[in-house]
């Protein structure tokens, strides 16, 4: 609800395009404004912004895929530790940090391969198989 509030405050005062309308969780912007705007103008909102260089996220506070996996672990009767997490940009740092083991595709973000466990030189869905296969014995 407060991304939805934030973002008819930014439409207001912001040339901004919605990437993509059908996240329930988030509001995703096309890249083509500046992320410190976008800030600035929504900055008394309990939201946050992340730039993932290829888009824009306004997503609640404190909220992170990693909390996510562990919130659907406990719903499941699962441990994070049973899960690999491959990602390529910032939004994916903590899943990352709560899975046994995190993977990086080769073309992630650098805040993200600091975090991985391992850093693939595969990109992209490349990267995600070369995972798959290495990790899981996937085939």
């Amino acid at each position: 609800m407060q991304c939805k509030r934030a973002f008819r405050g930014l439409e207001e005062k912001l040339d901004v395009n919605r990437f993509y309308e059908d996240r329930a969780t988030e509001i995703v912007l096309d890249n083509t404004v500046d992320a410190r705007d976008v800030r600035e103008v929504i900055k008394d909102f309990e939201v946050e912004v992340v730039d993932t260089g290829f888009a824009i996220h306004i997503k609640p506070k404190n909220t992170d895929k990693g909390k996510a996996l562990l919130k659907v672990c406990k719903m499941i009767g699962l441990e994070a530790s049973d899960f690999l997490a491959i990602g390529d940009s910032v939004n994916d740092v903590g899943l990352l940090d709560v899975a046994e083991l995190g993977v990086a595709v080769g073309n992630s973000n650098p805040r993200l391969k600091e975090t991985a466990d391992k850093v693939l030189e595969q990109k992209d869905g490349e990267g995600v198989e070369k995972a798959l296969m290495e990790f899981l014995d996937y085939e």
